[in-house]
């Protein structure tokens, strides 16, 4: 089953869903660091884009781990991916899921990213999901598009890490929302 992770189209950029092997599972969040070219100050899954030398999503997912939290490889067990979400830049984001221990030691690369930091799963099942309003250049249109968003430790969780949570919930914890994203108006 697990073979199919490593045979699945390479997508643009891998993000590792950690989660806590645990009675009360928690997710691996990050803030990443104001000064980043892309999504600065925006909270992520830890991963980031398809290098040449990686050979599969789970390669990138797991370099991109190590490399701004200092996640060992082999401190990850994978349990499966989830289906591909497009970044507001157009880029194809595969989600590998996994499960880490709670006690492991992650330190932020603050070149990087400026804080972990864990979504308690009963908080993610439970808390109202708040439609969070975000622009997009579309053509010659500006859209307003709704993403699910939650709460989590005074930040705010949306966009593909939102849609990326609700897939997870949807697809691990039988959650159904009735949506990931809409478009709320469109104008020139």
């Amino acid at each position: 089953m697990l073979d199919s992770l490593y045979q699945t189209p390479i997508a643009d950029a891998s993000v590792l869903v950690a989660i806590t092997h645990e009675r009360h599972p928690k997710l691996l969040l990050t803030r990443r660091a104001a000064h980043m070219n892309s999504h600065a100050g925006e909270v992520s899954c830890v991963g980031g884009k398809h290098d040449a030398g990686d050979g599969n999503n789970v390669v990138t997912a797991l370099r991109e781990a190590c490399e701004e939290t200092a996640l060992p490889p082999n401190k990850v067990q994978l349990i499966g991916q989830l289906p591909i979400q497009t970044s507001k830049s157009g880029m194809s984001v595969r989600p590998i899921v996994a499960l880490i221990a709670p006690d492991l030691l992650l330190v932020p690369e603050l070149g990087e990213i400026s804080r972990i930091f864990w979504a308690d799963f009963e908080t993610l099942l439970t808390q109202p999901t708040v439609e969070y309003a975000v622009e997009y250049a579309m053509q010659d249109k500006i859209a307003t598009i709704l993403t699910p968003s939650w709460q989590v430790d005074g930040e705010t969780v949306w966009g593909l890490t939102g849609r990326v949570i609700a897939s997870l919930l949807e697809t691990g914890f039988d959650r159904q929302l009735e949506w990931y994203y809409r478009i709320q108006n469109t104008r020139n």
